[in-house]
């Protein structure tokens, strides 16, 4: 049977990494996770909040079915959100599954620096923060993996939480 429990998981993880690069991986992967998903649940019952009205209102701020269809936009990308960091989650602190993370937070970042360009919203550039996040967290699940099964004695003892 599967455990769809959250915690359950991170304790799993937090008890199998074996280097502290794979601790701190684990923090900034799982924190980057549950950010996406709390801030993809905000904005899927507010659309108009996160910075997304600058946006609306540049884009579409005379026409109502063209906003409608933006708000629709964005509580369906939303959705897709909570999915896959949801499925992201079950993953694990693994090469593979931070790596793709880190491509669709890239992506997702390059599809939206146009937005930037908008008079209303100003820079685009805190788009890269998570993708740098999950970059980050990238290079220590690379450590951890690398280094896991080599680790000193005083790495693998478990740290006091």
């Amino acid at each position: 049977m599967l455990d769809w429990n959250p915690s359950h998981h991170s304790r799993h993880a937090w008890n199998d990494a074996k280097t502290v690069y794979g601790k701190i991986g684990l923090i900034l992967f799982y924190s980057l996770i549950w950010l996406t998903i709390l801030a993809s649940l905000w904005q899927l019952i507010w659309p108009e909040s996160e910075g997304a009205k600058c946006a609306l209102d540049a884009v579409a701020s005379n026409h109502v079915k063209a906003r409608t269809l933006l708000i629709a936009l964005l509580r369906a990308e939303n959705v897709l959100w909570i999915g896959f960091m949801g499925y992201a989650d079950v993953g694990g602190l693994k090469v593979k599954n931070v790596g793709m993370v880190t491509f669709f937070l890239i992506f997702w970042a390059l599809c939206f620096m146009p937005v930037g360009d908008l008079d209303s919203c100003g820079s685009a550039n805190w788009l890269w923060i998570f993708p740098g996040w999950a970059f980050l967290a990238l290079i220590f699940a690379f450590a951890e993996y690398k280094l896991g099964d080599r680790g000193s004695t005083t790495e693998t003892q478990n740290l006091v939480v």
